[in-house]
């Protein structure tokens, strides 16, 4: 099977829409899905985008995805890359797609000389810890991530 990894275009918000969904479906999150194609095109292919993806594609299928953005560290003064979304669909898992996705990832960071690499993963998906493992990534157990929703900001 010949899997290609390559950056999203515009063509593909759709394709991204429906990982994205096929994400949440997995995370039992669908519910919290308000993503829209439109809202895709506009921050992922503006002329200076803030968050960009990976998309596995199989037989001109597209079979997985990342989307991710750069952060910054003021302790290294370096940029990071943090990963939001990473997916492959449920009937081509097992096949090394996430380890091509998750290579491809690697590279960009090191190719814009980021310092680091973060992500979160649900405390209930032991398969997505036991790859991550695989690369030598470890739990910040120390760190609780906090969140503000749409609602509380417009109500704060």
């Amino acid at each position: 099977m010949s899997i290609t990894i390559r950056k999203a275009t515009v063509e593909d918000s759709s394709i991204i829409l429906e990982m994205i969904k096929g994400l949440a479906d997995y995370e039992k999150l669908a519910h919290y899905v308000t993503n829209t194609v439109e809202a895709i095109e506009a921050l992922f292919f503006e002329p200076n985008p803030i968050v960009h993806c990976l998309i596995a594609e199989s037989s001109s299928k597209a079979v997985g995805f990342a989307v991710y953005l750069f952060n910054y560290s003021t302790f290294s003064g370096k940029k990071g890359l943090y990963l939001e979304d990473f997916f492959v669909d449920p009937d081509h898992r097992g096949l090394g797609i996430g380890q091509r996705i998750f290579d491809a990832l690697i590279q960009i960071a090191q190719e814009e000389n980021c310092g680091k690499m973060d992500w979160v993963v649900l405390d209930w998906n032991q398969p997505a810890m036991d790859f991550y493992h695989k690369y030598g990534a470890k739990p910040m157990k120390e760190w609780i991530n906090y969140r503000l929703n749409e609602d509380q900001l417009k109500n704060s």
